[in-house]
């Protein structure tokens, strides 16, 4: 007590470590907290390269930008949609988990559905008022062609999920990673043993123009 400047100090310093245990925040950062669901398309056209160096690392890439925009009590999942939905990390606020995560992801040769996903995604955010959902995709899916979309929004209407109640429904914004391209390719291809000739083949293809 004969140091009172220094005694006050000391109690600052402890009074500020205590704080900082305990985290404390405000009511208002409670209610302005965000939980954001990120659904990573991983199907095979992710892996197409009109968009450097490829559809799913700019999607990755863009997935890094809403993990870093991440405020004081938001907390952000990770959805995985292929022919599956698949849940890679649950509502988690610790960014350096959620970048490992985003990180490690690899596209598949396989196609795409999204509503599933999607309706895993509105599970995930429960009843949060401040729910949002992030579709991260190039298009190509059972609902979306890919000439009905461009690079960075969507020009396509979000598939429509029956059974919500419309005061829950999160926030669904569509990022598309594609560009208009001449596409050329083969959608069947068959080869059988032939009816007619023991040895003979007979073959099934199927070609489809997506250019103009």
């Amino acid at each position: 007590f004969r140091h009172l400047l220094s005694l006050l100090l000391q109690l600052l310093l402890l009074l500020l470590l205590a704080l900082a245990v305990a985290d404390p925040y405000l009511p208002w950062q409670l209610t302005q907290a965000r939980r954001i669901v990120l659904v990573v398309d991983r199907s095979a056209s992710m892996q197409a390269a009109d968009i450097e160096p490829t559809r799913f690392a700019a999607a990755i890439n863009a997935a890094q930008a809403y993990v870093d925009g991440l405020r004081l009590r938001d907390e952000m999942a990770i959805v995985l949609a292929g022919a599956r939905p698949e849940v890679t990390v649950g509502m988690n606020s610790h960014l350096p988990t959620l970048r490992r995560a985003l990180s490690g992801l690899t596209p598949q040769d396989g196609p795409t559905e999204l509503e599933p996903a999607i309706e895993l995604a509105r599970q995930l955010i429960g009843d949060h008022p401040r729910g949002e959902v992030i579709v991260l995709t190039d298009g190509c899916t059972t609902v979306v062609e890919a000439g009905d979309s461009s690079q960075g929004h969507a020009d396509f209407d979000p598939p429509v999920l029956e059974g919500s109640d419309a005061r829950l429904e999160p926030e669904i914004e569509y990022r598309i990673f594609a560009t208009d391209a001449f596409n050329i390719g083969i959608t069947q291809f068959q080869v059988r043993r032939s009816v007619s000739d023991a040895l003979g083949y007979e073959v099934l293809g199927q070609v489809k123009n997506s250019s103009t």
